[in-house]
C-alpha cells in the first residue's frame, strides 16, 4: 500500500481585529529592529574582514597616483604650456586629489606637501602671466608708472585672502560698479543665455524653497497628529504609571536614584520618539506583565503610531552606512551572502588595483616633456567624450 498523505488543515479566515493588526505590526517592527541591529553588526564584521585584505594593494595604488600627481604638478608653471592644456591639467590634478583623499586608506599618505607644491607652481604661473602682461603693456606705450600701479594692485589681489578684502580692493580701484548699466550693456550671447536659463533658474530656486517649506509643514502636522494619538491612547496611561514608579525624587537610595534617573530619561526619549515597543517592554520589566488587552479604540489609535515607527526604522539602514565610514562603498563592491563569491570579488578588485598601479607607473615614465603631457591630456579628453 502506498503512503497515506496527510493534508494540512486549512487555515480559517479569521477576521482581523484592531488588536490583531496592532500585534502583527508590533511583531514586524521588532523583527525589522532586530534585522537592523544584525545588519550593523554584519557591517562591522565585513569591514574588519575585507579592509585588511585589500589595504596593501589600495596603498600601492594611492602611492602610484601620488607619484603621478607629483610628476605633473610642475608643468602648471611651464610658460610653453597652452592655456587650454593648463586648465585641463588643473582638472586632472584636482581629480587626483579627490581620489587620494576619499578612501579608507588616505591616512597612509600626506597630501599637504602635494598641495603646497601645487600652490607654488600655480603662483609661479600667475607671476609669469603677469610679467607677460606688463611687457605687452610696455610695448603698447603704457607708462612705467601706470604699469607699477597695475603691478601693485595685482600683488594686493594675490595676497588678499578673503572675499571682503577682494571687494575692498575693487572698490578702491574702480569705485561702485553700476550694475544697472551692466545689465543694459549685456551682450547678445548673455541675452541668449538668459532667455534659455534665466527664468528656469528663478523658478527652480522658488520651487525648491516652496518644496522645503511644504516638507517642513507636513512633518510638523504629522508630529502633532502622532502626539495627539499618543496622548489619547492607553500607552500614555502606561507611561504615566511608569513615570510614577521611576521618579528619582521618590527614591532615597543614591544608587537606585541614579539608576531610575537614567531609566526615566530613556523612557521620556521613547515617548518623544513614539517608541511603543520600548515603552511596552519597559512596563513589563517594571510590573512583571503587560495588561491583557486595551479597549478596541486604543488599538485603533495605536496602529498608526506603530506603522510610523515601522516606516522610520526602514530608513535606518542608511544610518548604519553613515555611521561607518566607507561601509556603503565596501558593501556595494564586495558583499555577498556566499563567502566564496565575496572572495572572488575581493581577488578581482586586488587584480584591478595591481593593473592600475602598473599602468600609472608606466604613465609616469611616458610623461617626460610638454608634448608628451599634451598627448596624455588629449587622451583623457577623448576618454571623457567616450564616457558621455
Amino acid at each position: 500500500m502506498g503512503k497515506i498523505s496527510k493534508k494540512k488543515p486549512l487555515k480559517k479566515n479569521v477576521p482581523a481585529t484592531p488588536q490583531s493588526l496592532f500585534n502583527e505590526a508590533l511583531e514586524r517592527y521588532q523583527r525589522l529592529k532586530h534585522q537592523n541591529t544584525q545588519f550593523a553588526d554584519d557591517m562591522q564584521s565585513m569591514m574588519a574582514r575585507i579592509l585588511p585584505q585589500i589595504e596593501p594593494y589600495e596603498i600601492q595604488f594611492l602611492q602610484a597616483k601620488y607619484q603621478l600627481t607629483e610628476k605633473i604638478i610642475p608643468y602648471m608653471s611651464k610658460k610653453t604650456l597652452p592655456d587650454y592644456a593648463r586648465e585641463e591639467l588643473r582638472l586632472w590634478i584636482f581629480d587626483n586629489f579627490d581620489d587620494l583623499g576619499s578612501t579608507p586608506f588616505s591616512s597612509a599618505i600626506d597630501l599637504a606637501p602635494l598641495m603646497q607644491n601645487y600652490e607654488y607652481h600655480t603662483s609661479l604661473h600667475i607671476d609669469n602671466a603677469n610679467e607677460k602682461l606688463f611687457k605687452k603693456m610696455a610695448n603698447n606705450g603704457v607708462s612705467e608708472e601706470e604699469i607699477n600701479e597695475v603691478r601693485s594692485f595685482t600683488e594686493k589681489m594675490n595676497n588678499a585672502s578673503t572675499k571682503e578684502e577682494h571687494d575692498a580692493l575693487f572698490e578702491e580701484a574702480f569705485g561702485n560698479l553700476n550694475t544697472e548699466n551692466d545689465q543694459n550693456d549685456m551682450s547678445d550671447e548673455d541675452d541668449f543665455f538668459e532667455s534659455l536659463f534665466g527664468d528656469e533658474q528663478t523658478f527652480t530656486e522658488d520651487d525648491s524653497t516652496h518644496d522645503t517649506s511644504n516638507n517642513h509643514t507636513n512633518e510638523e502636522l504629522e508630529h502633532k497628529k502622532l502626539t495627539k494619538l499618543f496622548s489619547q491612547s492607553a500607552i500614555n496611561k502606561l507611561f504615566r504609571r511608569m513615570s510614577r514608579a521611576l521618579h528619582p525624587d521618590l527614591e532615597q537610595d543614591s544608587t537606585k536614584k541614579e539608576e531610575k534617573h537614567h531609566k526615566m530619561v530613556a523612557l521620556i526619549d521613547a515617548r518623544d520618539q513614539k517608541d511603543i515597543a520600548y515603552i511596552l517592554q519597559a512596563y513589563k520589566e517594571i510590573f512583571g506583565q503587560l495588561p491583557e488587552s486595551f479597549p478596541e479604540e486604543d488599538y485603533t489609535q495605536l496602529l498608526p503610531l506603530i506603522e510610523h515607527m515601522i516606516e522610520k526604522i526602514k530608513k535606518q539602514r542608511q544610518d548604519v552606512f553613515n555611521e561607518i565610514p566607507f561601509s556603503e562603498n565596501v558593501y556595494t563592491m564586495f558583499y555577498d551572502k556566499n563567502i566564496k563569491k565575496e572572495n572572488i570579488k575581493i581577488n578581482k578588485h586586488i587584480k584591478h588595483l595591481e593593473e592600475q598601479a602598473k599602468a600609472i607607473q608606466e604613465e609616469i615614465q611616458e610623461i617626460s616633456s610638454i608634448s608628451a603631457l599634451r598627448e596624455r591630456i588629449a587622451s583623457r579628453n577623448l576618454s571623457r567624450l567616450d564616457f558621455f
